[in-house]
Parts: C-alpha cells; structure tokens; sequence
C-alpha cells in the first residue's frame, strides 16, 4: 500500500506537467501561510483575517474550481508537506497554549504530575526553578486550573523539557523557547504526515476522488493551527483515521488499540465508543472495550493517584462552566435571554446545551442501532458537528477534526466554517480580550446557511 502511495504521488518528479498558474498561486500560498506564521500577531486583526480570506480562496479554488490536485496530486502533495516543515520554527502566535505545554513538561519532568498540583500552588522560588520568571509566568493561561491534557501530548511536553535539558547548560526561557516549540512540533509533524497516510488509504478504500487528501492537506486552518500554532489535534485525528481504517479492514485489535491512542490524545474521542462497539457487536465489542481501556489505563498510569480522576474531572468541569469561546448558537441564546430578562435560565444555559448535546447523540446512535447501518463515517463526522455546533467553547483548531472527517463525507460545510473560524479572534484586537457577539453570530449564521445548502445531503444519510 505505501508503494502505491508513492507511485500514485510521483514524488521524484512533482512539477511533472503543473501548470505555471498553479506555481504562480503556490507561490502566493505559500508567502501568506508564512506571513501568518512568522509575521502576524492575533491581535492584528484585520491584517490576519484578510491574509487568511484570500489564502481560503485560493484553497477554495483548488478544492472546488480546479481538477489541479488530481492532475497533479505530487506537486499539491510537496506544498502540504513543504509548509508544515516551513512551519516548524516559528513561535506560535494565535495562541499561547504552548506555554502551558511547557510548564507541564517541566513540571513532570521534576517528579510532580501536573494532573495533582496547579501552577498557581508553585511560589516564584519553583517557578523560577522551573524556569518561569514572572514575565513568562504571567504568559501561561489556566494558572488556576489542573491540567486537562491526556498522556500522549503529556509524554511530549515531558520529552521537550527533557531534551532541552540534556542539550542545553542554561535552560532558561531566552535561550531554549524555540528548542522547545520545535520538538513539540516535530511529534506533530510525524502525526500530521500519519493523517495524510491514513486519509490515502481510507480514500482508496472507500473509492473516493484523490482530491480527498487534500481538503484536509492544504487546508489553512489545518496547516496554520496545528504544526503551526502548536495544537495537539494531530494526536486524535491520527490516531481515529487509523482506527477506522482498521475497522474496515477488520482488524479490529488494531483498531482498539489506535482507539486508545486516539482517547489519549484527545478525551473527546470517547464519544464514539458506543458506536464502535455496536458496529462490532457482542463479542468483539466488549473485546474492543476492554483492550481500549486497558491501553488507556497503562497510558494514564504515570498519573494516577487518588486524587488524579477528581482533579482531572475538576478541571474539564471548571473549563465548560468558565470558559466560552466562538459559541456561536450558545452566545445567540445567551444574548436573547439577556434581552429578555430571563437571567435564571441564563446561569443555566451551558448545561443546558450539554444536554441537548447528549440527547442529540443519542438520537444519532438509535438511528445508527434501529436501522443496523454500516456507515461509521458519517456517524462519526456528525457526533463531532453535534458536539461543535452545540459545545461552550470552539477554538478555531478544534473543527481541523471536522476538516479531515469531511474529507472521508460527502459535507463540506466544515471547510466553510474552518475559513470563517478566524473571525473569533477578533476577541483579541482589543484590550482587555472579550468576544464581540455579533461578528461571531454572523460567522455562525454564515455557517448555518452552508449546512442549509447541503441538508438533502443530510437527509440522504438518514434515509439510507
């Protein structure tokens, strides 16, 4: 299978009959993918979000307007790879997570789970020790939160903070922060190229257009947040491609096993259990449970202690309850009881939402139980367009999942959405950072008529 792989890409010879437009807005792609990276900051922005408009438009052309990626799949293939490599050594800069992966990396790294003692509990002598002056302890968000992050990015912070100790005699911030970045993203790297791999062989597998690989390949949002701004959505998306990909080809050990790493990623994952083990039936289902959390138990053991499950469970509750971002249906229904003095159901809301949430996923699994039907794909992509369209908090790197699920699906609303993303950051162009509802609902309303576009889509599922 990988040796058609590169047969069908023809790596040797990428630019092997590309026509001189395509290098021409290649070109043009590549120098705003890098601008946005290297040169400009989330605050600006007007400047951020009319360079990502116009590289959305030349993606938009490729995917939509153009037979260039079949004709010339190599030559697409080179850009999608070239620019997360070109992406490797900048600082992220529409997001300051990465702080946060560092401290719990050094953090782990001096013998104390970051899943047991928040940053705020430290005094400026450790912080110090760890390398967090006051200037770049004061960078770091959730001070007062455990961390939420699951063992496979844990293991990566870790490994970070380690090389840079082996590597480095002064391990201060100045000196080491970009070491640091790099190694992190390296791992993404690695994940990102395993999502290409997967979305090939789940293309060839399922029949669909070549052009597959590269709705999720040369995707803005994908290329900018992920390896770019340092998110570890790569770890899940992986790690669900590869387990689907072994359900198809009944290797459903295999499966448990990528199922596992995927969870560890990402928590969200576990969302799709039940799916996967009615698709599996009795046996193998409970087999498939039981090899999955037996994997994630061993994964979580460095962590584990008595206080391990209630704070981890105390920081994911704070984080919906405290945290709203690019909510667009949620901030539509919390600005309408505003207006109408219904401020008791306000205080209420998100749970609310969570509710709807679950009976909407329910719905979807009685529908996949009643009607026995086998297309796990479609199942897949609209529990997490539930989750999204319905959750408290949707950073802009959180719908690269949608992307890649919608290349394997016949929607492609989640690549409208993953372009009007960016107007969420128009929460950071003043001070201090608050949301401006109305350009989010307007990106939601945007969004809302595209899903419209493609209902019979939706229908088409159901009816099936």
């Amino acid at each position: 299978m990988s040796e058609r792989f590169f047969q069908f890409y023809n790596l040797h010879n990428p630019f092997k009959g590309i026509h001189k437009l395509n290098i021409f807005l290649s070109i043009v792609f590549i120098s705003l993918t890098f601008s946005l990276a290297y040169f400009t900051p989330r605050e600006n922005f007007f400047s951020l979000v009319s360079q990502f408009f116009l590289l959305s438009s030349l993606y938009g052309y490729w995917i939509f307007l153009s037979d260039s990626t079949v004709k010339s799949p190599s030559f697409f293939l080179l850009i999608a790879i070239g620019l997360r490599c070109l992406l490797l050594f900048s600082i992220p800069n529409f997001s300051d997570d990465f702080y946060r992966f560092i401290w719990d990396g050094e953090v782990f790294k001096n013998g104390i789970s970051p899943f047991l003692k928040i940053p705020s509990d430290f005094n400026e002598k450790e912080r110090i020790a760890l390398y967090f002056t006051p200037e770049y302890f004061a960078r770091l968000n959730s001070p007062n939160f455990y961390s939420v992050y699951p063992p496979i990015c844990q293991s990566i912070f870790f490994i970070s903070a380690k090389l840079t100790s082996l590597y480095f005699i002064d391990s201060s911030f100045q000196n080491t922060l970009l070491f640091r970045v790099v190694v992190m993203k390296l791992f993404l790297l690695f994940f990102e190229f395993g999502s290409i791999y997967c979305l090939h062989l789940l293309q060839h597998h399922l029949k669909l257009s070549p052009k597959t690989i590269f709705i999720y390949a040369l995707n803005p949002l994908v290329i900018l947040e992920l390896v770019g701004n340092c998110h570890f959505e790569p770890a899940m998306i992986f790690f669900l491609l590869a387990s689907l990909y072994a359900l198809f080809k009944d290797k459903w050990v295999l499966g448990a096993i990528f199922f596992a790493f995927s969870v560890s990623g990402k928590l969200l994952t576990l969302m799709l259990l039940p799916f996967f083990v009615f698709r599996l039936g009795i046996w193998r289902g409970s087999s498939f449970v039981l090899i999955s959390f037996s994997l994630i138990g061993l994964l979580f053991l460095p962590f584990i202690n008595f206080s391990f499950a209630e704070n981890l469970g105390q920081s994911i509750g704070l984080f919906f309850r405290h945290f709203e971002f690019n909510a667009g249906i949620y901030l539509f229904m919390k600005e309408l009881l505003l207006l109408l003095e219904w401020y008791s159901i306000q205080m209420i809301l998100g749970k609310i939402f969570g509710l709807m949430c679950l009976f909407m996923l329910g719905v979807v699994f009685y529908w996949f139980v009643s009607t026995k039907s086998s297309d796990i794909i479609s199942v897949v992509f609209l529990s997490f367009c539930i989750y999204f369209l319905l959750a408290v908090v949707v950073h802009p790197w959180y719908l690269t999942t949608l992307v890649a699920l919608a290349s394997l699906s016949s929607f492609r609303f989640p690549i409208a959405w993953s372009s009007l993303s960016v107007l969420s950051y128009s929460a950071y162009s003043v001070l201090p950072y608050h949301e401006k509802p109305a350009i989010i609902i307007l990106e939601y309303i945007l969004v809302l008529i595209v899903v419209g576009l493609e209902r019979k889509k939706l229908q088409k599922i159901f009816n099936s």
